[in-house]
């Protein structure tokens, strides 16, 4: 069984009124830190890996899922970063991105088989108990309650160089 990577996120293009204030957000980060990253921003809603056979019934899942939606209200509380680099908008776990997440999760985890994204294990990775919990058996241990909403805006190549500033 080949395992592969997949993410699942709602995509923040041209249209969204959010669009415009991630580009400028980006610029300052490449500006500063030089990553000029160009991966489209999305709200990421769940992300692991999966037998490469169950794509087509995850994406017939996620259609139905998918069928009506309209925009789910956000709200930024934070701008934040990964240990790894990853330089995020944090979003407020209001009900209805956290209903939408649930959705997606348990519509997807049942058909992830044993696939564990190799990245999730590394030594250097450190869980709670709980997040331990939820990579068992969701294969990723950021989700349900331990999930963090978040667009991301790029990457820092070398993240001891981030700073955070926090307005009083």
């Amino acid at each position: 069984m080949k395992c592969v990577w997949i993410g699942v996120g709602v995509a923040i293009n041209e249209e969204n009124v959010l669009y415009s204030d991630l580009l400028g957000m980006r610029s300052v980060l490449d500006k500063k830190y030089g990553n000029g990253s160009k991966a489209k921003f999305h709200l990421n809603l769940y992300d692991l890996a999966v037998p490469e056979g169950n794509i087509d019934r995850i994406t017939e899942s996620l259609s139905r899922i998918v069928v009506g939606l309209r925009n789910t209200p956000v709200a930024i509380t934070n701008i934040g970063y990964f240990p790894f680099g990853a330089v995020f908008i944090q979003l407020e776990k209001n009900p209805h991105l956290l209903a939408l997440h649930e959705s997606v999760v348990e519509a997807i985890y049942p058909l992830r088989g044993d696939c564990v994204d190799p990245t999730y294990l590394e030594s250097k990775r450190k869980y709670s108990e709980r997040q331990e919990i939820m990579l068992a058996k969701y294969g990723n241990p950021f989700v349900l309650e331990e999930f963090n909403p978040h667009i991301t805006l790029g990457f820092v190549r070398d993240a001891q160089k981030l700073e955070v500033v926090k307005k009083e």
